[in-house]
């Protein structure tokens, strides 16, 4: 009996459907260890508000804040 989670797709190095993946699994990331609403609100006070609450990169912060739109 097999366990766990598999991928049934291969993808070719640098190939359209790899970057979409990982695109995917970056943007759910993200959207799972910072979830919205909780998120506007730590960042709303600061950036190193936000990361000390989630826990993740100023980076990490930065890109969930754009991603959001409430920040260029």
């Amino acid at each position: 009996m097999t366990t766990g989670w598999y991928c049934s797709k291969t993808f070719g190095s640098g190939s359209d459907d790899q970057r979409r993946a990982e695109w995917e699994a970056n943007w759910f990331a993200a959207a799972f260890l910072m979830p919205e609403t909780a998120f506007r609100r730590a960042y709303h006070v600061s950036a190193n508000q936000a990361k000390a609450i989630f826990k993740v990169s100023l980076p990490a912060i930065e890109a969930r804040a754009r991603s959001l739109k409430i920040r260029d």
